[in-house]
């Protein structure tokens, strides 16, 4: 590869992980201001979103929801019921193959469901592992998993399991491009 060709691959990473990381904070300002729309946006038709855990003495309890609808339906019952929210979504981790992405992102969140009650609020953190693809219109969660850390003033579902951690600890290993990637 030339010089120039060195470069343009480099800007282009560059700009890959900006949009990526952009997409991230629409993500989360989507859920802080209750707009389904920019929520939306961040999501692929197909999307696929992954809640499954560990539960205290039930065992692991699967939640998933396939197709950006049903993930927008899920996500306007949980985040709609908190009067305002807080999520920060930081330390990108990511690898691109082409149109195709992993990123492992944490997050911290802030839920005040009373206005009246400001010193009242559940927390909690988690990772999210994440896939994107590149769409005509920018990249797109194709399937993201949230693994839950810690919470404050909300009951905690379960431990956070060894396995987790080794997933998320590979989760950009498995990264791929398709064998016929279009630009």
């Amino acid at each position: 590869m030339g010089e120039l060709e060195e470069l343009r691959a480099e800007v282009r990473s560059l700009a890959d992980r900006l949009d990526i990381t952009e997409l991230f904070a629409r993500f989360a300002a989507g859920m802080d201001a209750q707009d389904w729309e920019m929520l939306g946006s961040v999501f692929a038709d197909d999307a696929v979103f992954d809640h499954t855990a560990e539960y205290w003495g039930k065992g692991i309890v699967e939640d998933v929801q396939v197709g950006k609808a049903e993930v927008l339906r899920m996500m306007k019952i949980g985040v709609s019921r908190h009067f305002v929210s807080h999520h920060v979504i930081t330390n990108h981790r990511m690898k691109v193959a082409g149109d195709r992405a992993r990123a492992v992102t944490y997050l911290t969140s802030v839920h005040l469901d009373d206005p009246q009650k400001p010193k009242t609020h559940e927390d909690h953190g988690a990772w999210y592992l994440t896939e994107l693809a590149r769409s005509t219109d920018g990249w797109k969660i194709s399937r993201i998993k949230h693994i839950g850390l810690w919470r404050t003033n909300m009951e905690p579902p379960g431990p956070v399991r060894r396995d987790e951690v080794t997933e998320m600890k590979t989760w950009l290993d498995g990264v791929r491009a398709p064998a016929a990637t279009k630009r």
